[in-house]
């Protein structure tokens, strides 16, 4: 719940900046698709997804939440039932549906639903049928988007959420096929041999991200204030692509002045991504001013690789 109320706030701030790409619809709704067949299984639903081939334009972390919130929402309220995922051509406009039979929402409630904590069918407070927080997620992200977001749905039949999504623009699709076919590992061994530092006065968080990163093929440097990493950085080691930084190092250092110092006491730029758990609006939007990439505590695995693969290519480039 916690998770998804800082989603909410975030949202609200103003803070989250969508990073348009084209996204391969049909590999982003197969992944979909093996993620959600035994939760699907819990309530004795079958799953099924229309392969595709088009191409949308769309943040891909993003539009992956929409859909997961949505097909989470399909599987929690249908039991012995189906839920059909899939693509469907609109001219120039993609409709990617979430279709169940489960038991449907009452025509006068269609607006509620995307009230936080407003759940139907759910007296009890079930857990297991969710916080009622998703379906007001994906109305934010889907306004922040530009994707219209539409539902249909009929009481004791089932329900159809829509998210009408842009197809990629011809030029587009050349490109990303000509990336894949030089080279259809790229996207993932772009990282490799990146050399990083974190830097977080958390020392659980040390040790999590150099896993993680390590895993990844990165070069990693923890430090826990700027003292250390100097010690671990000069002007004899190889210099670094990327810094990972906690906004607040202790009560009162900004991660934001640790940056600038580091890079006039390196001699060189290097790409930031700044990281907190700090919740409030005003911070949010006090760290989203100064231009650096913001994510939020508990960082998410595929948030971060996604954002340290953008960093990486605007680094190169």
């Amino acid at each position: 719940m916690l998770n998804a109320l800082l989603d909410i706030s975030k949202l609200d701030a103003g803070v989250v900046r969508p990073n348009i790409e084209t996204v391969a619809l049909g590999e982003l709704l197969l992944r979909l698709q093996a993620e959600f067949d035994v939760i699907a299984l819990e309530n004795h639903n079958k799953l099924h997804t229309r392969p595709t081939s088009v191409l949308v334009k769309s943040d891909l972390v993003l539009l992956e939440s929409m859909l997961r919130n949505l097909l989470g929402n399909a599987a929690r309220y249908t039991e012995h039932g189906k839920i059909l995922l899939a693509a469907r051509n609109r001219g120039e406009m993609c409709e990617i549906q979430i279709i169940d039979t489960g038991c449907g929402i009452p025509e006068d409630q269609l607006d509620e639903i995307f009230l936080e904590f407003h759940q139907l069918h759910n007296a009890a407070r079930n857990r297991q049928k969710g916080l009622g927080l998703g379906l007001s997620i994906v109305k934010r992200l889907a306004k922040l988007l530009g994707h219209e977001l539409k539902v249909k749905s009929q009481l004791g039949k089932g329900s159809c959420f829509c998210l009408v999504v842009p197809k990629a623009q011809q030029a587009e699709k050349q490109q990303a096929l000509a990336i894949t076919k030089t080279n259809p590992y790229l996207f993932g061994n772009r990282l490799a041999g990146c050399r990083i530092l974190v830097l977080d006065d958390d020392a659980l968080v040390l040790e999590g991200m150099r896993g993680l990163l390590t895993q990844w093929g990165c070069q990693v440097i923890t430090a826990s204030n700027q003292a250390q990493a100097l010690a671990q950085l000069s002007a004899n080691t190889p210099k670094l692509s990327l810094l990972i930084i906690d906004y607040r190092l202790g009560d009162t250092v900004s991660g934001l002045d640790v940056v600038n110092q580091l890079q006039t006491q390196l001699g060189y730029k290097f790409a930031v991504l700044i990281v907190t758990g700090d919740t409030d609006p005003e911070r949010l939007r006090e760290a989203n001013a100064s231009g650096y990439p913001l994510l939020h505590k508990p960082v998410v695995a595929a948030k971060l690789r996604s954002r340290l693969l953008n960093l990486i290519s605007f680094y190169e480039e």
